[in-house]
C-alpha cells in the first residue's frame, strides 16, 4: 500500500536511514519506511529542502532551519518575525515573560503598563504634588527648626520637633514622588521591556527604601505627636522650660524614631532576608533566563541541566550557585 501522493525522491536532502524508496501508483520515486504491513510517509518537506518527520511540526520549535515548519501554526505566537522563538498561546500576555524579546508581554494586545505612569493625569499630577510637597515641606522645615531654638516651653519643644520629623517624612516623599516621575520621563515607551533592568536597580532600590522611610516617619511622628498633645491636656502641671535633660531625652526619642523607621526600609534588602522578600532573580543579556525567574523555572532548567530534581524552596543563594555552574562568564 504505498501513498497516492508521496514525496519525490529528490524532494529532501536529508534522507533519513532505513526509508525505503518505492513508486508511487502516478509512477513518482518517492520514499517511505514500513511499519508492519504498511507502507507511511511520515516526512514534512521544508522549504530548505529538508525534511523532518510530521511529528515535529507545529512543535514550537525551529527543527527545519527555516522557519517552516512551524510558519501557520495556529497554536503558538511567535516572538519576532526573523527568529525562530515560539510560544504556546496560553504563555501569550499571561504577566510572565517568555520571550528574549519581551514581545509576548510587551505588545500592544497585552493591556500590561507601558510606562511607569500609565495616563496623563497620574503623570501631572505627580509632578504637582511631589513639588509641592518639596517646596511646602522644605519651607516647613527651615521655619520649625528655627521655632525648636526658640522653643521657652516643654510642650512647644515636644510638638515642634515631631511636627519637624512630620515635615521631614513628607519632604521625603515628595523626593520619591518628582523622582518616579523623572524615570518615567527617561524610560517612556521602553519601560516595559526595561521594567527588570529598573526594578533591579540600585536607583529603585533607593528610592524604595526613601518612600518607605518617608511614609513611616510622618506616620510615627504624627501619633507621637498625638500622644504628647493628649499627655499635655491631661496634666495640671505648670509648663516648665526644657532643661538640658529634656532636650537630650526627646533628642534619643527622635534618633530612636529615625534609626527604626530607617531599618525598617533597609530590612528587606538585607542578603539574610531575600528568602522571604525575593521573589525572582532577573539575569541580564542571558539566553536562557529572561524576565523574572522564579524558582520553578529554575528548577526545570536545573533539573535538565543536572540530570537530578532539586527541592522547590532551596535559598536564593543555592539557586545563584547553581546557575553560576551552569555558565562560563559569558553563557556558554
Amino acid at each position: 500500500k504505498c501513498p497516492v501522493k508521496g514525496l519525490q525522491h529528490d524532494s529532501c536532502i536529508n534522507i533519513p536511514n532505513k526509508r525505503i524508496y518505492t513508486v508511487t501508483s502516478s509512477n513518482i520515486l518517492t520514499v517511505v519506511y514500513k511499519s508492519e504491513s504498511m507502507y507511511l510517509n511520515d516526512l514534512f518537506v521544508c522549504k530548505n529542502k529538508n525534511c523532518i518527520p510530521y511529528s515535529e511540526v507545529c512543535d514550537l520549535s525551529d527543527d527545519c532551519g527555516d522557519g517552516s515548519d512551524e510558519a501557520g501554526c495556529t497554536n503558538h505566537f511567535a516572538c519576532t518575525n526573523t527568529s525562530s522563538e515560539y510560544i504556546p498561546l496560553s504563555s501569550f500576555c499571561d504577566g510572565k515573560v517568555d520571550c528574549r524579546s519581551f514581545t509576548d508581554e510587551c505588545s500592544e494586545a497585552c493591556h500590561l503598563p507601558k510606562e511607569i505612569l500609565t495616563d496623563q493625569f497620574l503623570k501631572w499630577s505627580s509632578r504637582l504634588l511631589g513639588a509641592l510637597a518639596v517646596v511646602l515641606n522644605s519651607i516647613v522645615i527651615l521655619k520649625t527648626i528655627s521655632e525648636i531654638i526658640k522653643a521657652s516651653t516643654k510642650p512647644a519643644l515636644q510638638n515642634k520637633t515631631w511636627i519637624l520629623l512630620v515635615a521631614v517624612g513628607d519632604f521625603l516623599l515628595g523626593g520619591y514622588m518628582v523622582s518616579i516621575v523623572v524615570a518615567d520621563t527617561y524610560f517612556g515607551s521602553t519601560y516595559c521591556k526595561k521594567k527588570y533592568e529598573w526594578l533591579t536597580s540600585t536607583n529603585c532600590a533607593l528610592l524604595g527604601v526613601v518612600s518607605t522611610v518617608g511614609t513611616n516617619l510622618s506616620l510615627f511622628s504624627m501619633t507621637a505627636l498625638s500622644i504628647n498633645r493628649y499627655r499635655t491636656c491631661r496634666t495640671l502641671k505648670p509648663i516648665s522650660s526644657p532643661t538640658l535633660s529634656i532636650k537630650l531625652q526627646l533628642l534619643v526619642e527622635a534618633s530612636v524614631m529615625i534609626i527604626g523607621t530607617t531599618l525598617i526600609a533597609l530590612f528587606p534588602i538585607f542578603t539574610e532576608m531575600e528568602d522571604i522578600f525575593v521573589n525572582g532573580l532577573v539575569y541580564h543579556d542571558n539566553p536562557l533566563f529572561y524576565g523574572i525567574v522564579d524558582r520553578e523555572r529554575h528548577n526545570r532548567a536545573f533539573s535538565k541541566y543536572f540530570g537530578k530534581t532539586f527541592d522547590g524552596r532551596m535559598s536564593w543563594k543555592k539557586v545563584r550557585q547553581l546557575s553560576s555552574d551552569m555558565f562560563t562568564k559569558d553563557y556558554g
